[in-house]
């Protein structure tokens, strides 16, 4: 082996996630405009702007919850605009909520549970007999979803009424059910919403760890505070176009986003 080949730098990781001329109508007004971009493993990655600006309509169209009028998504090179969510959460991408889905009756710990559908290996007939893998299923799952509300710090709210805990606990239990798919990439709809400080620093962690497994991570947050220490790319919509991206640095210092969104240099 050469030296030139030993001290070569390693390939830049693939995108998980590539969306181009993505573009979303309702009647005559166009909520998101020929928006490009991509999302790599490992990162997180920041959508904002201004009310209205067409986050939250981005992070629908991605997870199949809206159909774009025009462009393309790819998720692990495979088209998906035009899949059902279910398709396209069985592909890999889970999502929060800006307001939490969560389940009339049931605690945080069965509502973890339930995102464990992907996983199952046993078949409606298994399921219906209780065979030995249907069981075994349901012990995974539960196990799994026990984990997940350990790591958002609510292990000991597992047996409660998910709906009847704080709005900020109902967000952490949001992210453990996302979490609970074991998802490629993650989608996080305004997640620090309803959090107090310190909920907010812990939420910061779980994000961190979240990448540092690999996920790729698509945020969607005002915290900018919370942006700026989290992020290691950025990209601004105005408008639903996109009008500038890159670090934190080079976004909290751009003109046009100090003028349009922040209103002052976040370095």
């Amino acid at each position: 082996m050469t030296t030139a080949t030993a001290t070569a730098a390693a390939p830049a990781a693939e995108p998980i996630l590539v969306a181009r001329g993505l573009t979303k109508t309702f009647g005559g007004f166009t909520a998101v405009e020929d928006v490009d971009f991509e999302i790599l493993p490992g990162r997180v990655t920041a959508l904002i702007g201004p009310n209205g600006a067409g986050k939250s309509t981005i992070i629908n169209l991605l997870s199949g919850t809206l159909l774009p009028t025009s462009g393309t998504v790819t998720l692990h090179g495979r088209r998906i605009d035009g899949s059902h969510a279910y398709e396209i959460a069985r592909l890999g991408l889970g999502r929060t909520f800006q307001t939490p889905k969560l389940f009339a009756g049931m605690t945080a710990l069965e509502t973890t549970m339930v995102a464990r559908e992907r996983h199952a290996r046993t078949g409606l007939f298994g399921a219906a007999l209780r065979l030995p893998r249907m069981r075994r299923d349901e012990a995974a799952a539960r196990q799994a979803a026990l984990d997940w509300l350990g790591f958002v710090g609510l292990a000991d709210a597992a047996d409660q009424i998910a709906m009847s805990l704080p709005v900020g606990h109902q967000r952490l239990v949001d992210l453990a059910r996302a979490l609970a798919t074991e998802p490629d990439i993650l989608l996080l709809d305004e997640p620090a919403a309803g959090l107090d400080g310190s909920e907010t620093r812990a939420l910061v962690d779980y994000i961190r760890q979240i990448a540092a497994l690999g996920v790729a991570v698509l945020l969607v947050e005002h915290d900018m505070s919370m942006v700026m220490s989290i992020a290691d790319h950025i990209f601004v919509l105005e408008q639903g176009r996109k009008i500038a991206e890159g670090t934190p640095a080079e976004v909290g210092n751009d003109p046009l986003v100090i003028a349009t969104y922040l209103g002052s240099a976040h370095a």
